[in-house]
């Protein structure tokens, strides 16, 4: 009977063993960040387009993110042919769990099947809808189905005109404000020995691609086709069917004929396009502020010339007194992210991939994305953020982890204290409001093909390689081979439903 009674109570406590081990091995429930879960990191593979800049071999933000939410984040990035190599991640059944893609993909692969539906998900994302309007959330909607989760939209383009201030000392001229002022300072810049080194060396303008051309599109109240529906005192127009479209165009062609103008400003890239300006090859330009004001730009061309004096040039106006320095489209995010639907399957990486979203919107979270490491890269005092000279150094690449986006103004403030007067600058203008981003194209309409045809022929209008009096031609091709008059009708009926009459 003893004997019984021990071999009952050895096995009661090797019961008791196994159940004490076996919840020492199991993971926590707890998912809040720093409370990270024993075991193996969740595995999650993030792709993106890394705009020219990838993460240093000490990554520390991955190293950050990772310990606060029991991760392992995995960057796949992309180049400038980002979407190609999306797509063919895509077509190969080898999805990324989440990933970067435009308006175009969204449509595309929502169609596909491809995206989870995040409709049943988006109370859980309490730190994403803290930092995005409800408005821009609702552009990654496609048939009332969250497909992707868009960023803040940066409703103010940074790309305006900027001027040799000391050029124009030097040759006693003025600040030109109108379109017919700047045609002549550009010729004086190119003629006239502007740098005083004896040599014909300089032209007026340089840029790149028809962005170059922005503000004298702009000085029409237009656009450079690019954009292609914008509102016009509370009514949708095509820029496309203006009468004044012709005489834009007649505009950059006197500028491009008039030998005022970088030969090469179609081919620039926008490195070519600062060298050109940095070494004194052109006294005008067309670009961000962050291609010339920054301050590793700023060092660059003060050393090759310190009397370079680079300033902002106000929109200059047109024939009836318009300027705008170009077009800010109010319908498109900055960009989005969606999740790949096989992630709908693992609900414990769905689960972490909303709390990543969450964690990298607010908080210490956003700070690390935004800024970097606390004491390190930035401090803060009473709620005031300052960044470190190694904050400077090492923070170029933590855009790359702001999936659900930054407050812009706030944030470029803060990150490039020494431009505050460019950044405010830039964000006090008004631009045009382009509304292609609310725009769906319709089935039987190739957006990419059309938007080809326009560019093409919008350079053979301005190199008088196809005369304007063709300008109606070319819009008839554009609504019979390219089937622009479908796609026009759609656009004007999807915004005649957001209170944008015709």
């Amino acid at each position: 009977m003893k004997r019984k009674t021990m071999k009952r109570f050895v096995v009661v406590l090797l019961v008791i063993s196994m159940l004490a081990i076996a919840g020492c091995g199991s993971k926590s429930t707890n998912t809040e960040p720093g409370n990270n879960n024993v075991g193996e990191p969740v595995k999650i593979e993030i792709m993106a387009n890394n705009y020219g800049t990838n993460p240093p071999q000490n990554d520390f933000v991955k190293k950050a993110l990772d310990e606060a939410l029991d991760t392992d984040i995995t960057l796949t990035l992309g180049s400038a042919d980002y979407a190609t190599q999306l797509g063919t991640r895509i077509a190969s059944g080898d999805f990324p769990d989440m990933f970067m893609l435009g308006s175009e993909e969204l449509r595309k692969y929502s169609k596909m099947g491809v995206l989870l539906d995040m409709t049943p998900y988006m109370d859980q994302l309490s730190g994403y809808k803290e930092l995005v309007d409800a408005d821009t959330i609702k552009l990654g909607l496609i048939d009332g189905k969250q497909y992707s989760l868009p960023k803040p939209i940066a409703r103010k383009p940074a790309g305006i005109l900027w001027i040799r201030k000391d050029w124009l000392d030097n040759l006693g001229l003025k600040v030109p404000t109108t379109t017919d002022e700047l045609l002549k300072v550009l010729k004086a810049f190119t003629e006239n020995d502007p740098d005083g080194n004896k040599k014909k060396d300089t032209y007026g303008f340089t840029g790149n691609d028809l962005t170059a051309f922005n503000a004298l599109f702009g000085a029409y109240g237009l656009t450079n086709g690019g954009a292609q529906f914008i509102s016009r005192d509370g009514k949708a127009i095509n820029v496309l069917d203006q009468p004044e479209m012709k005489d834009a165009l007649e505009l950059i062609k006197q500028y491009i004929s008039s030998g005022v103008v970088d030969p090469d400003v179609m081919s620039n890239t926008v490195s070519q396009l600062f060298e050109k300006a940095s070494q004194g090859k052109a006294g005008v330009i067309y670009t961000d502020w962050t291609n010339i004001m920054k301050d590793d730009k700023v060092a660059i061309w003060k050393n090759a010339n310190p009397q370079a004096d680079w300033i902002a040039l106000n929109p200059v106006a047109g024939p009836t007194g318009v300027a705008y320095d170009g077009h800010s489209d109010i319908g498109a995010p900055s960009e989005m992210f969606a999740i790949s639907k096989n992630v709908g399957k693992d609900p414990e990486k769905l689960k972490k991939i909303i709390e990543m979203l969450n964690y990298v919107s607010t908080g210490e979270g956003a700070h690390l994305v935004q800024f970097g490491i606390k004491d390190t890269h930035f401090t803060e005092t009473d709620g005031k953020i300052t960044i470190t000279d190694l904050g400077q150094q090492e923070t170029n690449y933590t855009f790359l982890y702001q999936f659900t986006g930054r407050p812009n103004l706030e944030y470029l403030k803060v990150k490039f204290p020494n431009q505050v007067q460019y950044i405010e600058e830039t964000f006090r203008r008004e631009f045009i409001e382009a509304l292609d981003g609310f725009i769906v194209p319709p089935d039987g309409f190739n957006k990419a093909d059309s938007d080809r045809y326009i560019t093409e022929e919008f350079i053979k209008f301005i190199y008088n390689k196809r005369p304007i009096s063709e300008y109606n031609d070319f819009l008839k091709t554009l609504d019979s081979t390219f089937n622009y008059k479908l796609y026009k009708e759609s656009a004007f009926e999807q915004l005649a439903k957001l209170g944008y009459s015709q």
